[in-house]
Parts: C-alpha cells; sequence; structure tokens
C-alpha cells in the first residue's frame, strides 16, 4: 500500500514539473506595434535626381561663315564680358575689306567732283548761261555719283562688320559650360561654338514621371540636397511642369527655383537630390512600413490581439508610398494595433508585450 502510494506521488510530481517548464518554456516577446490612424498618416516624401542650371545660358557662334583658326578658352574657364573667345581665319575677310575701302574712296572722289561741278553749273545756270539740258545732265551725274558713294561705303561698312563677326566675344561674365568648336573646322554663320553660362544659378531641373506627375503640383516643401555635401538643404520652389514629356527618357521635365538667389557655393552642372513633401493624405488611408507585411500564398499582418497574442490577418494590398510604407486597401480598421517588426521570427498565438514608446523617462525601452 505504501509502494502504491510512493508511485502514485511520483508521477503527480513529474507532470507537475512538466507542465512547469513548459509554461517556462513559453518567452513572452516584445514586439513593436503600430496604432492604426495614429502613426501610419505621415507625410510622403518623393525624391528625383537633379541638377543645377545657370541664370542664364547662350549659344556662342560666328555670325559668318568661315575657318576656325584659334580657340582661345576650354570648359570650365570663366570669361568676362567682351573677352575674345575665338577667332576666323581673316585673310579672306582683309582682303574683302580693302577692297570695299578702296572703292568707297574712289567713289567718294568721284561725287566729291560730281558735286564742285554741278555747283559750278548750277551758277551758270541761275545767271541764264548755259541750257537747262545741260544743268539736267550734270545734276543727274551728281545724282549718280552719291548713289555710288553710299552704295560702296554700305558695302564697306559690312566687310567692317563682316571682319569683326570672324572674332567671338563673351557676352556677359560666366563661365563656359561646353565647347562645340574645333581649330580648323569650316564653319557656317550660327554654328554652335559654346555654351556660355552665366555665374548665378536659379533654377534646379528634374524628370518626373506621370503617375507622380500630379502629386508634384501638390508639393508643399521642395528641397536640394547635393551629392558632394548632404548636410546642407536648399530651399526650393515649383516654376513649371512641362505638359510635353521627353520621349527620350519617358518623363515630364520639371524646373524649380532657389529661393536664396544669392547662394555661392553652388554652380551649373552640379548634380543632387530634390527632395518633395507632400502633405499628409486622407486619415481614412491605412498605411504600414513594409516590414509589417509578410507572404504565405497572400498578403498578412500581426495584429496585437486578445489575450496579448500574435493574431493573423490577411490584407490586400495598395501603392508604395513614402517613407517605406505601403497603402492597406483592406483588412484592417482603424484603432487595431499591427506588430511592424521581426514578423519572420512570430508565430500565430505566441505570447507578446508591446516595446514601449522611447521617452526621455524610459532611455533604451527598459520600461
Amino acid at each position: 500500500m505504501t509502494k502504491k502510494w510512493i508511485s502514485i506521488f511520483l508521477i503527480s510530481s513529474f507532470c507537475f514539473l512538466s507542465c512547469g517548464k513548459k509554461e517556462e518554456e513559453e518567452r513572452i516577446r516584445p514586439v513593436k506595434i503600430q496604432e492604426i490612424g495614429r502613426e501610419s498618416s505621415e507625410e510622403i516624401t518623393l525624391e528625383y535626381p537633379a541638377s543645377i542650371q545657370a541664370k542664364q545660358e547662350t549659344v556662342l557662334s560666328f555670325q559668318v561663315a568661315g575657318k576656325v583658326e584659334n580657340i582661345f578658352v576650354n570648359v570650365g574657364d570663366f570669361v568676362k564680358k567682351g573677352q575674345i573667345l575665338a577667332k576666323l581665319e581673316e585673310q579672306d575677310y582683309n582682303l574683302n575689306m580693302e577692297a570695299n575701302r578702296q572703292k568707297f574712296e574712289a567713289s567718294r572722289a568721284v561725287a566729291e567732283n560730281a558735286r564742285l561741278q554741278f555747283e559750278r553749273v548750277k551758277t551758270l545756270y541761275q545767271n541764264n548761261a548755259i541750257a537747262k539740258k545741260e544743268y539736267d545732265t550734270v545734276l543727274s551725274q551728281y545724282k549718280s555719283a552719291i548713289a555710288a558713294e553710299k552704295a560702296n561705303q554700305a558695302a564697306f561698312s559690312h566687310s567692317q562688320n563682316e571682319f569683326h563677326y570672324g572674332i567671338l566675344r563673351a557676352s556677359y561674365d560666366g563661365f563656359i559650360s561646353k565647347k562645340m568648336g574645333e581649330v580648323g573646322s569650316v564653319v557656317a554663320a550660327g554654328t554652335p561654338i559654346f555654351v556660355l553660362s552665366s555665374e548665378e544659378v536659379s533654377e534646379v531641373a528634374i524628370q518626373v514621371g506621370s503617375k507622380d506627375l500630379e502629386k508634384i503640383k501638390l508639393g508643399k516643401d521642395f528641397h536640394l540636397i547635393l551629392d558632394d555635401d548632404k548636410t546642407k538643404h536648399y530651399p526650393l520652389h515649383l516654376k513649371s511642369v512641362s505638359s510635353t514629356p521627353d520621349m527620350t527618357k519617358a518623363s515630364y521635365p520639371v524646373l524649380l527655383e532657389l529661393i536664396q538667389q544669392e547662394e555661392k557655393n553652388l554652380y551649373a552642372g552640379m548634380s543632387g537630390t530634390v527632395r518633395v513633401v507632400l502633405p499628409k493624405e486622407d486619415m481614412g488611408e491605412i498605411r504600414l512600413p513594409i516590414s509589417a507585411i509578410f507572404e504565405e500564398n497572400g498578403s498578412f499582418v500581426y495584429l496585437y490581439g486578445a489575450n496579448n497574442r500574435a493574431e493573423k490577418r490577411e490584407v490586400s494590398l495598395g501603392e508604395l508610398r513614402g517613407n517605406g510604407e505601403i497603402q492597406i486597401l483592406s483588412g484592417l480598421k482603424q484603432g487595431e494595433k499591427v506588430i511592424v517588426a521581426g514578423v519572420a521570427t512570430i508565430h500565430e498565438g505566441q505570447a507578446i508585450k508591446p516595446i514601449p514608446p522611447k521617452t526621455d523617462t524610459n532611455v533604451g525601452n527598459l520600461l
């Protein structure tokens, strides 16, 4: 009888210890949660590669045809207004200008002789010393000589202009941002030789896809962040949105303008990123971090459910939003609490507890 009771006691003790050990093995998992309707309605941020453009850009070209004899500047050089940038060969223009000069001077001498002759005949005619026919003949010769002088003067002036047009000068202070001409090349009038960019920069160019075109117009905050210095943000405002796409890039050109025009450390051609902050969307839209979603023959999340247990819930996904979030079309409602991190190591029904938010009195989430 005693042995029987000892056996029963040992069996009961073993069962009790086994159950206690099993309960000890079930650990409560700390989890980060997000309540629907609060943190899920943050502002959306969009980012686009950007390039800085000069306030003024001018394509420089010769106004006459010729062979390029000299190029005096290179890309990146700073030039002053009136500085000589390039020259065409002068020989042909010199010869033409000299020939026209000689013609002009000869016609001027003829015109002067014709004037003196006319003044003499005019006096004789007024004194009835010659016939009107002779007077009219001399007058006609004088008028012809004056016309020839004016024509030759115009030709000489034109050849002088052509000579000067063979010298290409900077039209304002700035930088050579492009060089298309080469020494020895024969160019037609108007052929681009340089692109001159002003010192001042004012515009930032980006390319925007069609799906973001309307969103850009609603942007409430625009900033430029340089690739070379990401610590500085330059405020911008929207200047123009093109309605015609750039077919080579399948996107639309958008121009933004620097609010502080006096920035001295920005130069045309610099690259960076334009960050666009959009207004908060309708609170009715539910968004979650992508880290909250897991795939298992569908898209699912874990809720902070009843009895402090993880509860699996299927959801329908919408579009990606800014800040690593995704739109939830169905499956959740306002006020529910979703686990937003570490879902790959959680199983349904697992005991969980929320990680308290960081505060000044809860450093390290220890409370």
